[in-house]
């Protein structure tokens, strides 16, 4: 890949996580995902506060507590993490991980570009680049 096609890259990678997107756990194919329960049990907690994370906002509008959630979602992209060590290839749970940790960040008091998105940043480059 050419310098000015990694730059490129690059831009559209960083304007993917900066801007709002619309990417969701319907989009992803679960059953690509890897089959084992605790994977199965993130996706079904995902999808319970989905709704809640999908954007970011300084006021909490819902009766579950900010806190539960931003450690449901902690929990879940640890357990995602794990998964990746084992299947770091496996294009749907790097979807699900990286939406996982946007809506973990969407639930922080702060909105920043953490350590979780640049890590999910450089995966994500590292894939266009093998290919």
């Amino acid at each position: 890949m050419t310098t000015s096609l990694r730059w490129l890259a690059l831009a559209a990678a960083l304007l993917l996580i900066t801007t709002p997107s619309q990417a969701s756990l319907k989009d992803i194919r679960t059953e690509r995902l890897p089959q084992e329960k605790a994977i199965q049990q993130v996706c079904a907690d995902v999808a319970a506060v989905e709704e809640f994370v999908r954007d970011w906002s300084d006021k909490w509008r819902y009766e579950t507590p900010k806190e539960q959630v931003a450690s449901l979602l902690k929990a879940s992209l640890d357990e995602l993490q794990k998964a990746l060590a084992a299947a770091p290839n496996n294009e749907e749970l790097l979807l699900l991980t990286g939406l996982v940790a946007q809506g973990h960040e969407h639930v922080r008091e702060h909105f920043l570009l953490t350590s979780n998105v640049k890590h999910y940043l450089a995966l994500f480059l590292h894939l266009l680049r093998s290919s």
